[in-house]
């Protein structure tokens, strides 16, 4: 007699932990790179480039907020950013008419895809955390098989 065992639970589980430590890894990188270029202040920054820092306090804000954890079945995430109350000014810059920052940033659900451009503005945006996201979220498909095989992530 021929028998089946179905290991589907265990390969689950497996996936679930390469999954987050892919995303800690790589919410790891994000912070390092959105960290990395912040020349000092003065001169002040041009729209759409690195901000220039002042006193440091803004790049070291930036960090992992949540590690990546198994929010439910099948979903595990994490959460990483800044933190200061003008971290969303510097993101995605201020109007000088319209919705403020944190409006459009609400009206977005959280996509930064999403959020309307300022109109002005009264400060042009100097994104640091999307840029990094957006050089780094690529390789989270791989680093999560990466994981899963037992490799070093890359």
């Amino acid at each position: 007699m021929a028998t089946l065992r179905w290991y589907g639970g265990l390969v689950a589980d497996k996936m679930a932990d390469a999954a987050e430590l892919a995303i800690d890894y790589t919410m790891a990188e994000c912070v390092s790179d959105a960290k990395d270029d912040h020349p000092g202040f003065p001169p002040a920054s041009q729209p759409d480039t690195r901000f220039h820092s002042r006193s440091g306090f803004e790049v070291g804000s930036i960090l992992i907020i949540e590690p990546a954890s198994l929010r439910e079945p099948g979903h595990v995430g994490g959460q990483w950013g800044a933190n200061t109350n003008y971290s969303i000014f510097l993101e995605i810059g201020t109007s000088t008419e319209g919705p403020t920052a944190e409006q459009r940033a609400l009206e977005a659900g959280g996509d930064m895809s999403m959020i309307q451009p300022a109109i002005g503005p009264l400060m042009a945006q100097r994104p640091f955390l999307r840029p990094a996201a957006d050089r780094q979220y690529g390789f989270l498909a791989q680093r999560i098989g990466q994981s899963f095989r037992g490799e070093t992530l890359a």
